[in-house]
């Protein structure tokens, strides 16, 4: 893991006792064999990076320590907790914390700053002073980045030339304070920003060795450092998947599946959230407006050509040649409205949605796999997927059109909303009144009334639909949170962040299962520790020993050590209710579970259609549920397939199989020699295994991944969740966005494209 302490050229090393011992901690949340883990919050708040705060939970003094030792000379923690041997150990900005469980006591290791310390730091003049802000006590890490960086709002050139730097968080640290002094009668005569391994001047007046306006980096207390060559270990580089906030002024904001994307008043686009396939990565240079799909992002550039970043499956970033005035990003697809009012769509078109009529059109919108559009009369017209009558449009006029995941909404001309297809959760079931624009998300809705009030109605279940009070003047619903421009151009986002869902706590696990949002693991005691989303319960699970545990959508469940099965989380579908009696294995689907039974019968539970609930008659030795089918390997080694058979998922070859395991539309199974056959939809090469021997095989939404006789994982399919680490594995699991695995020492790895954990 990077740079062992021992072999930092001049590291320093001073400690400070804790004062008792480890019996008498309170590990609330985590406990190592002898010791707490000393950042450990409990996770039971709101905040997806909760685990990360500096706080004084477990016993451990951790702020007491940072603030003893002076935030100067530690910094705010960059690196999420790992294990080395005995000791756990966090990367901070300028120092590394070393809990030492055997003796009770911090270990302050100074790598980065040792040679620095050599020499006298010169006092800067004019600079202002370091500033502790007691709001960062008990903080999670996103919220203290949060705080901190909210001082550039202050200067724009300032912003600029901090945030061009792709690796600011190490090169610069976290901003700590923002000043402007009178120079020479001008109140702006002089303007600084300190950060804390960095000072930004820039002086508004003549003044000798400076050029008016300009930004200058003064960094005399780490100059030394850099030379040092110190590496900064891979952990302290975990943290941060895309850049951070949404802070600042926008003028348009598009928010995606698990990401957001916005247009600054200058043409810059800044993204933040989920970064696995590229899609918060967004290129160099000015834009005019964008969307945000689901592993991709599109926008418009000044020019009026497209640029597409992030996943390229289907080519679905890959825009043809020309003008465009609109844009649209879905989930496997991309549509462009051109000056004429012609619209052309490029990537996926298994529905049919990457085929646009004929004829023109004055605005357009993308949902995840159909199209709706304005024509030049007000009337609607939809092409793709329809089987929620979700591209089937009343008549009359329409003002503006908005496609969401299974439904779609529009403003009337006279400004009243009408939304058809899916009417789960109310999404389709507009409140009274005039709205100005409309936004339709994966199971909500959001508009903007003509105040600029924002109203919501459908799926709550992240707080997505409950937006804060206030004027905006634009309003975007993704899949699971929901974003507004406010009228000064700041961005407010409500929902969920998944920003915690590729880092696993630390410690040894038996086993692990991922689902979509979260994953749960078994630990060698048989307790079940979850991380990620827990909005509806599904990472929080009861006390007492399991044997395994699967992760679905937004539910878990778990086999007893006596054969009991029990679930948590979302419970709206009875997919949390299992039936009564002992059972050998249990696998969790999106929406439905399956066991099976002692004498090999499989039971199912959950949400019924397709007959994904309804297996068949036989003997069973494994069972494995997927978003829409299940699939199960008969006693005598054949594969039955039950439920959706739309990508031919429920179609399994023929032969004799030991494992068998059903993602999103494809299945992979595996023969009894070893080799991996997969079924179903193969877009992007997720149901196209490799040759070669394999001992297990894990089907995810986009992806699939197996791991080889030696230990190793390879995966297969989309391009960003294909990337499995090196070293060896005992058991692979994969999710609909991301991979984890389990390591001989039972620590576990979580991956998701850029964002490895």
């Amino acid at each position: 893991m990077g740079v062992a302490l021992t072999a930092v050229v001049v590291a320093t090393a001073a400690t400070m006792a804790v004062g008792q011992p480890a019996a008498a901690l309170d590990c609330t949340g985590a406990r190592l064999d002898d010791g707490c883990l000393f950042t450990v919050t409990g996770g039971d708040t709101s905040d997806p990076n909760d685990g990360y705060a500096v706080t004084n939970a477990g016993g451990v003094p951790l702020w007491d320590f940072v603030q003893a030792r002076d935030l100067q000379a530690i910094g705010y923690p960059i690196s999420q907790r790992w294990i080395d041997g005995p000791f756990t150990l966090q990367a901070f900005q300028k120092v590394i914390l070393q809990w030492d469980p055997g003796r009770q006591r911090m270990n302050y290791y100074n790598t980065l700053d040792a040679l620095a310390n050599r020499y006298p730091e010169v006092e800067l003049p004019n600079v202002p002073p370091h500033q502790v802000l007691e709001a960062d006590r008990g903080a999670a890490f996103g919220t203290i980045i949060r705080n901190h960086l909210a001082l550039l709002d202050q200067n724009a050139a300032i912003r600029e030339r901090f945030l061009s730097e792709p690796d600011w968080l190490n090169l610069y640290g976290l901003p700590i304070r923002y000043e402007e002094r009178e120079v020479a009668g001008n109140p702006q005569g002089l303007q600084m920003l300190r950060a804390q391994r960095t000072v930004f001047v820039i002086w508004n007046v003549p003044a000798p060795g400076t050029t008016v306006g300009r930004v200058n980096l003064q960094n005399v207390p780490d100059k030394v450092k850099q030379l040092s060559n110190v590496i900064i270990p891979d952990a302290a580089k975990a943290l941060v998947s895309a850049p951070l906030p949404s802070s600042g002024a926008f003028a348009a904001v598009s928010t995606g599946e698990l990401h957001t994307c916005g247009v600054r008043p200058n043409g810059a686009v800044a993204c933040w959230g989920f970064d696995g396939a590229g899609q918060s990565s967004p290129p160099a240079g000015a834009f005019i407006t964008l969307s945000a799909g689901s592993l991709h992002t599109c926008g418009i550039r000044a020019d009026g050509t497209v640029a597409c970043w992030g996943s390229n499956r289907d080519r679905r970033a890959s825009p043809p040649p020309g003008a465009f005035v609109a844009i649209g990003a879905g989930d496997f697809h991309s549509c462009g409205l051109r000056p004429d009012g012609t619209v052309e769509c490029w990537g996926d078109n298994d529905f049919g949605q990457s085929r646009p009529p004929d004829g023109a059109f004055v605005a357009i919108s993308t949902g995840a796999w159909h199209n709706c559009g304005v024509r030049p009369n007000g009337t609607v017209e939809c092409w793709g997927d329809n089987d929620a009558r979700q591209s089937a449009p009343p008549g009359g006029a329409f003002a503006a059109v908005s496609a969401g995941r299974y439904h779609t909404c529009g403003v009337r001309t006279d400004g009243i909303v009408a939304c058809w297809g899916s009417e789960r959760a109310g999404r389709t079931t507009p409140p009274a009144g005039t709205f100005a624009s409309v936004s339709a998300g994966a199971a909500h809705t959001c508009g903007v009334r003509p105040d600029g009030a924002v109203e919501c109605w459908g799926a709550d279940r992240y707080g997505q639909a409950n937006p804060p009070d206030g004027a905006f003047a634009a309003v975007s619903a993704g899949d699971f949170r929901t974003c507004g421009v406010r009228s000064n151009g700041t961005v407010e986002c409500w929902g969920a962040d998944f920003a915690d869902l590729i880092r696993p706590p630390a410690g040894a696990f038996a086993a692990v299962g991922a689902g979509v949002f979260h994953t749960c693991g078994v630990r060698p005691d048989g307790a079940v520790t979850c991380w990620g989303a827990y909005d509806s319960g599904q990472a929080r699970p009861p006390p007492g020993a399991f044997f395994a545990v699967s992760g679905g959508r937004w539910h878990t469940c778990g086999l007893r050590t006596d054969g009991a099965i029990e679930c948590w989380g979302s419970n709206h579908s009875g997919q949390s209710t299992p039936p009564d009696g002992a059972f050998t294995a249990v696998d969790a689907g999106a929406w439905h579970n399956c066991g099976v039974r002692l004498d090999g019968a499989v039971e199912c539970w959950g949400f019924e259609a397709d007959g994904r609930t309804t297996p068949p008659p036989g003997a069973f030795a494994a069972v494995s549920a997927g978003r829409y089918h299940t699939c199960g390997v008969r006693t005598d080694g054949a594969v039955g397939c039950w439920g959706s058979d739309s990508h031919g998922q429920s179609t399994p070859p023929d032969g004799a199989f030991v494992a068998v395991s059903a993602g999103r539309y494809h299945t992979c199974g595996l023969r009894t020699d070893g080799t991996v056959a997969c079924w179903g939809l193969d877009g992007d090469g997720r149901a196209t295994p490799p040759a070669g021997r394999f001992a297990a095989v894990s089907a995810g939404g986009l992806h699939s991944c197996g791991m080889r006789s030696d230990g190793t994982i390879e995966c297969w399919g989309d391009d960003h969740l294909a990337h499995a680490p090196g070293g060896r594995f005992v058991a692979v699991s994969a999710g609909d966005f991301h991979t984890c695995g389990v390591r001989a020492d039972g620590t576990v790895v979580c991956w998701s494209g850029r964002s490895d954990g």
